[in-house]
Parts: structure tokens; C-alpha cells; sequence
């Protein structure tokens, strides 16, 4: 069954970022306000990680897991509703650890609310995002570029890009994830379709006859 509709969309872009080495949830960070939008166990509103990861002797005991954490933490205190008691040496130690980092919290009347790591003002802006995706993905360039003013502007971009890996051939293309392209030269059907070919390797011949076409 085809599955369409915004979260689903969310949810992929998540898992292509992942791929790619970015882990989307980790670009923000929790300002804890009254903390009735932010669950206990499940979101990292202390920044050690989240709670059920931590604690996970406690996590299971806790009758409701999806709790905020305003119904576990009031004035300092913490108040809990357990399927039993912990009673053994690991659980009472996890117990003593949560309560002691409670005892650092302040709660305020403010809105619980989410801060982007990439931008001065917490915001989140798409183009924070790309850069940090551009940095993974893209080729460093350490050559320093010369332009001359004598030579037309197209042609020093088309020197600039083969110099550069630019050009849009298909073992680049390869290279960048796009798929479903023939790594084969399409001009001789030997060589294969990268710069190097193309531009050095091609019978002079054909290379004539593809600047004039």
C-alpha cells in the first residue's frame, strides 16, 4: 500500500539525513519551561540523553512511559506511579542518580520549547540545514582559481568545473547518488563517460564533430 501524507514525508527526510550522518534530533535542544510539552522518559531535556536509555530498570517500571515531565517533577521532587517499588540494588541505585539530577531542575510557568543548534538565535532556518548537509556531501575544492578577464567567462567555467570534477557526466553523477545512468561514453562507446575521457582520450575526430553538433 502506497503510504502518502505529511509525517510520512517527515518521517523519510528523518531517515535520508540519518544516511547521510545527520542525526535531525540532535540539532535541537529542549528549553524546559513547565514541561508539560516535554515527555520524561522519551525526549533528552536534561542533555545526558534520554532518561529510558539511562535509567532503563526504572523506564520499565513506570506504569505510563509517555508521561510529560511535569507529571513526574514537581517543586524539586519527584513523584512516580510504579508497577512495583524498586527493590533491588540496581534499581535503587538508578532511583538515587534520577533523583539527585531532579534536585538541579528548575520548573517555570514558561512554555516548554524546542532551540536550534546551527543558529544565534535558536531558531531553525532550512539553510543552516543544507550547510551542514553541503559539508558532508561536497567535494573540497583546494586549488585556488585564477580568473582571466582575457579568456570569455564561459570558457573559464567549463575549465573551472573539469578542473573541479563539476561537469555533469555520468561517473559524477554516480558519484552524487544519481543513479540509473550509463557509465559508458555515449560518443564512442568504449571509454567511460568521465573528464578525463572526454576532453583527453576521445578520437580528435569525434571531439570535432561533438563541438560543431
Amino acid at each position: 500500500m502506497l503510504q502518502v501524507g505529511c509525517w510520512f514525508n517527515i518521517v523519510n527526510i528523518v531517515s535520508r539525513l540519518s544516511e547521510l550522518g545527520v542525526n535531525f534530533n540532535s540539532t535541537f535542544d529542549i528549553c524546559l519551561g513547565d514541561g508539560n510539552k516535554t515527555l520524561f522518559w522519551l525526549e533528552d531535556w536534561l542533555g545526558i540523553g534520554t532518561l529510558a536509555v539511562k535509567f532503563p530498570h526504572l523506564f520499565e517500571l513506570d506504569k505510563r512511559k509517555s508521561c510529560f515531565v511535569a507529571e513526574r517533577l514537581c517543586s524539586n521532587s519527584l513523584k512516580w506511579d510504579w508497577k512495583r517499588k524498586p527493590n533491588n540494588v540496581i534499581e535503587c541505585d538508578e532511583l538515587d542518580l534520577i533523583v539527585r539530577l531532579a534536585e538541579c531542575v528548575q520548573i517555570s510557568s514558561k512554555i516548554d520549547k524546542w532551540k536550534s543548534k546551527f543558529s544565534w538565535d535558536g531558531y531553525f532556518y532550512v539553510h543552516d540545514l543544507r550547510g551542514v548537509i553541503e559539508d558532508l556531501i561536497a567535494l573540497m575544492v583546494y586549488n585556488p582559481t585564477v580568473w582571466n578577464k582575457i579568456v570569455p567567462l564561459k570558457v573559464s567555467i567549463f575549465v573551472w568545473c573539469a578542473c573541479t570534477d563539476r561537469i555533469p557526466i555520468a561517473m559524477d553523477l554516480a558519484c552524487r547518488g544519481i543513479t540509473n545512468v550509463l557509465n559508458t561514453c555515449l560518443l564512442c562507446n568504449v571509454g567511460s563517460d568521465e573528464t578525463s575521457h572526454i576532453l583527453f582520450a576521445l578520437p580528435y575526430c569525434t571531439r570535432g564533430f561533438t563541438a560543431t553538433a
